[in-house]
């Protein structure tokens, strides 16, 4: 996490929110009296956010709404922007689970130094990410590395994920 860190902005205005699922970081990048324990959405929360972001109604029962919230985790930055791109698109859930399923374990398979990226854009805005944000989240994946990743590397790691339009 320390060189996460580094690109955390600072400012004497303003705050930033970190949300995870890793609760150690409440003592280091957030004080102990300043963490706040939210519990995961429900399916039913997170097919009205994607309902929301579709700006559709999805009906309860919709099966595919329901497991696509599922594979985006639950995280809601990751279900308002697949809401917003069947928005812009016109693309039906069914299309955007199958998708989503099929790039994900691609991305595992050839580049895990991209799936660990994709971890880390998961929590962010997906605009503007800057080059040593990503680069910082795979020499801090939490395993130990004898040597850091080359730029190289990292520009292929980069590359494949803007191949798949992440």
């Amino acid at each position: 996490m320390s060189k996460l860190l580094e690109h955390i902005p600072r400012a004497h205005t303003g705050t930033v929110l970190w949300t995870s699922r890793d609760e150690r970081i409440v003592g280091t990048l957030v004080s102990p009296r300043r963490g706040i324990r939210v519990g995961p959405m429900t399916p039913t929360e997170s097919t009205k956010l994607l309902e929301t972001a579709r700006n559709m109604e999805i009906y309860e029962d919709s099966t595919e709404a329901v497991a696509l919230a599922q594979e985006l985790q639950q995280l809601p930055l990751a279900i308002s922007q697949a809401g917003a791109y069947m928005r812009r698109t016109s693309t039906p859930i069914r299309i955007i689970l199958e998708t989503w399923t099929i790039s994900m374990e691609r991305i595992q398979q050839e580049s895990a130094m991209a799936y660990r990226m994709l971890n880390v854009i998961a929590y962010v805005d997906h605009r503007n990410i800057p080059v040593e944000l990503l680069t910082a989240a795979v020499q801090d994946d939490g395993e130990d590395q004898e040597e850091e990743p080359m730029d190289l590397d990292v520009i292929q790691a980069i590359t494949r994920l803007k191949e798949f339009l992440f």
